[in-house]
């Protein structure tokens, strides 16, 4: 989000507007809110985000798996 301000005669500022839209990964980083970051000029932000839902590998479930080891 980002918000106008003004500085003089007093100090006010203006209704925030979104800048962009992300994806963020919930509870990515260190602390509840430490999934993004603005480097050090203050022209871009780095994101934890997710690019696409990860694979779900298929579940294998042996029964009597006890009995192949006397073969």
């Amino acid at each position: 989000m980002a918000a106008p301000i003004q500085v003089a005669p007093d100090f006010k500022v203006g209704q925030p507007i979104p800048l962009f839209q992300t994806r963020v990964v919930a509870g990515a980083g260190l602390g509840t809110n430490a999934h993004y970051d603005a480097t050090a000029d203050g022209q871009r932000f780095i994101i934890v985000s997710r690019v696409s839902a990860p694979p779900i590998a298929p579940l294998t479930i042996v029964l009597n798996w006890t009995a192949s080891l006397k073969n």
